[in-house]
């Protein structure tokens, strides 16, 4: 285990994007949310432009984040899903 003067300062990439894509499906997608979480967003503080890095894409990674269909009335069936290419 490291030291805790040997971690590093900076959050993990796949974890700044993990929490980017979430506060991006809050965004983007059309409700029901599968989770509505910005707090991520909030604790990155990114610059303004965040939304246009090339792993920020609406429809580039719509596959990659949460994705929730209509089942029958009000029920929502909500999933994580990576969609094939198309």
């Amino acid at each position: 285990m490291d030291k805790p003067d040997q971690r590093a300062e900076v959050p993990d990439p796949s974890a700044v994007r993990v929490a980017l894509w979430r506060a991006l499906h809050t965004r983007v997608d059309s409700p029901p949310h599968v989770i509505e979480d910005e707090i991520g967003l909030q604790l990155i503080a990114p610059d303004d432009g965040w939304r246009d890095r090339p792993d920020m894409h609406p429809e580039g990674t719509r596959g990659y984040r949460a994705d929730c269909q209509r089942v029958t009335g009000s029920a929502c069936a909500c999933t994580y899903v990576r969609r094939p290419a198309a």
